[in-house]
């Protein structure tokens, strides 16, 4: 007959549970890689089509020769200096209060390269 213990491991020993938040600290136990990834953040953007298409390409030019990722946030970084500059339009949603919309231009651009 069952003693009502679902499963799992129940209770751990103090000692035990001690140990584990020292060595999750450790920082002679983290790689470089992880060490990387805590200095990093995630972000996800939508972003037209033909953005993503210069992207890869210029990610895959023979003297680039990197990920599409370290392209993005160069150039995220190199246009936001440039911001100010871009018209605002008032949002249409209580989220927001303007909307910035990619200049035609830009797109146009885009779909030459």
């Amino acid at each position: 007959m069952a003693n009502g213990r679902v499963g799992g491991l129940g209770k751990l020993d103090p000692a035990v549970v001690e140990f584990q938040k020292r060595a999750a600290q450790n920082p002679q136990t983290v790689t470089r890689k992880q060490r990387q990834d805590r200095k990093r953040v995630r972000v996800n953007f939508d972003v037209p089509l033909e953005l993503k298409a210069a992207l890869e390409k210029i990610a895959d030019m023979e003297h680039e020769d990197t990920s599409m990722a370290q392209v993005a946030a160069l150039l995220l970084s190199w246009a936001t200096r440039a911001y100010i500059e871009e018209e605002r339009f008032l949002a249409r949603t209580p989220k927001f209060a303007y909307n910035i919309d990619v200049p035609q231009r830009f797109i146009e651009t885009l779909r030459t390269f």
